[in-house]
């Protein structure tokens, strides 16, 4: 190994049509060195703290149930296939701290993915 340090050779073995072979890659920053810059990069973008590290988008929000009582589909675009844009939705909530309440308006974004869209 002391022989492939003093002449900067990494010792790489090929296993080519049968035959396993031990072949010399010499080091160079030509070849290597952006490869290199390019983990280090990676490793230290990484560990940079954004801000949103334990951060919930809903922190107070209750996940309930609840029934559709009327839908306002005028923002959705149709194009054959394709569903895009928002429906707003009249609904009744079924459970938790406002459980009875109606004429609350929810919105239904579509993103004209079929299997996350539903129309009600």
């Amino acid at each position: 190994m002391k022989q492939y340090r003093e002449q900067n050779l990494l010792p790489v073995i090929v296993i080519y049509g049968g035959k396993m072979q031990i072949k010399n890659l010499k080091f160079s920053m030509k070849n290597h060195g952006p490869v290199l810059f390019a983990i280090i990069l990676f490793l230290v973008l990484i560990f940079i703290p954004t801000g949103y590290e334990g951060a919930l988008v809903y922190q107070n929000a209750d996940r309930v149930r609840a029934e559709v009582l009327s839908t306002d589909e005028s923002e959705i675009v149709d194009a054959g296939l394709i569903r895009t844009g928002e429906q707003r939705c009249e609904v009744r909530i079924l459970g938790g701290r406002f459980e009875g309440e109606t004429g609350l308006m929810g919105c239904n974004d579509l993103k004209s993915l079929d299997y996350l869209d539903q129309c009600h």
